[in-house]
């Protein structure tokens, strides 16, 4: 699936909802979590241009406290918002997740007809869940284009899978469309 952001960029963001922090602080925390082969040094630098992107959406700010030089990032309002239905989306691609690796596509062909409109249906009730949670969250877009972007592109994703949905399971009924 594409991602609007990185998972290191959406690491930041999730790490700063927390508290402020500078960017060593942020480094130490992914290098910390993450375990990678470098130095928190060459973590910190490789941070520049995620944090570039998250204050050009205006999604995190910086500030520096009095008699100190180093930049303390806190998330933005704005920020918070995108979070919130960044990790409402995340949370929905939990259940498009499998035991052991099998596709949705290898479980599709192994149902008989039966059990294929039960899925269906309750697919579709879930999705259907969603489009009206993210449709909700889009109604209290305020010159958001970050937060615009990811609820358009999965709002989109989404009809497209209830559409298919409809037809394969010859299910019709209320929909979001």
């Amino acid at each position: 699936m594409y991602r609007l952001y990185s998972d290191k960029t959406m690491s930041i963001l999730k790490s700063l909802s927390c508290m402020p922090k500078s960017r060593d602080q942020i480094s130490g925390e992914l290098f910390s979590r993450l375990a990678q082969n470098w130095s928190v040094e060459m973590a910190a630098a490789s941070l520049t241009p995620e944090i570039g992107i998250l204050v050009r959406w205006d999604l995190i700010q910086w500030a520096r406290q009095k008699g100190d030089r180093q930049r303390y990032y806190h998330i933005t309002v704005r920020g918070r918002r995108f979070l919130r239905d960044y990790c409402l989306i995340e949370s929905f691609g939990l259940f498009e997740r499998f035991p052991g690796g099998v596709s949705f596509s290898e479980i599709w062909n192994s149902l008989d007809q039966r059990k294929r409109k039960q899925y269906a249906s309750s697919r579709l009730a879930l999705i259907n869940n969603m489009i009206d949670k993210l449709r909700k969250s889009q109604a209290t877009l305020k010159n958001e284009p970050a937060r615009a972007l990811l609820l358009h592109y999965n709002l989109h994703h989404l009809i497209g899978e209830l559409k298919w949905l409809q037809e394969v399971s010859g299910l019709r009924g209320t929909t979001n469309e």
